[in-house]
């Protein structure tokens, strides 16, 4: 009963965890989304006001002359013409403007409140941290309390099929899906490869693995060797060279 009551604690865990993380993400998305729209309509509204200025310049340059009286009276018609058109422009550029401060303003309000928004989950996502550290514990606590693995830890001894078996098994359901997750990126999987994430996964040492094995601790590091250089191979992009097997094998 402890075992199943635990299981569900992981699983309600991970669902959580995962949720307030895909709400996360996607606020983020949105906050980048709306700052890109937000710069363009400044960068329009900047347009837009330069030339308006340039416009009025250009306006006051022909009232001048046109009060100065020193051009005749055809360039006079001319001038007035172009100023009419100028203001005709600038009207629109004023309309423009006007409707890219309200789309400002919205945007504006929309990322403060997404930014809210989004501190608000990053708080979520901090106390999920936690949750997902209180998940690997409880995991550990299932796996260190199963009559087999400690057995194991006490004495390590060649394991029969029945019992890797068992072991898949346990692994499958407290690390969420382990196994198939595994033979999901990596349809190729060897029986062999398999057992050796696993008993990586339940941290085990390269000692306690070759004895159960039942080959040498050099063995083992040429078998994990080979099983990291096939995984990569599998792998979209591969596997960082920086990056463990164990290290990679325990965070997947």
């Amino acid at each position: 009963m402890m075992f199943i009551i635990t299981i569900c604690l992981i699983i309600v865990i991970a669902v959580v965890a995962y949720l307030y993380q895909k709400r996360l993400v996607r606020k983020e998305t949105t906050i980048r989304k709306q700052s890109e729209k937000l710069q363009n309509y400044m960068l329009q509204l900047h347009e837009y006001e330069t030339q308006l200025m340039q416009n009025n310049r250009y306006m006051e340059e022909l009232q001048e002359q046109i009060s100065c009286q020193v051009v005749n009276a055809e360039d006079i018609e001319s001038y007035r013409e172009q100023i009419d058109s100028l203001q005709s422009e600038n009207s629109r550029l004023s309309e423009n403007i006007n409707t890219l401060q309200q789309h400002i303003a919205e945007y504006t309000s929309k990322l403060d409140k997404a930014r809210r928004d989004t501190e608000k989950f990053r708080s979520i996502s901090e106390e999920n941290l936690n949750l997902k550290q209180r998940e690997r514990m409880l995991a550990d606590y299932v796996v260190d309390n199963d009559s087999l693995v400690k057995e194991l830890r006490e004495k390590c001894r060649v394991l029969d099929d029945m019992e890797w078996e068992t072991l898949e098994q346990m692994c499958e359901s407290t690390y969420g899906n382990f196994v198939s997750r595994l033979q999901g990126i990596c349809p190729t999987l060897t029986k062999q490869e398999l057992h050796l994430c696993i008993l990586i996964k339940l941290r085990f040492s390269n000692t306690q693995m070759s004895e159960i094995f039942g080959v040498s601790v050099s063995s083992v590091s040429q078998k994990k060797f080979r099983l990291k250089k096939h995984l990569s191979e599998s792998l979209e992009g591969g596997l960082n060279e920086d990056m463990t097997l164990d290290r990679w094998v325990a965070e997947f």
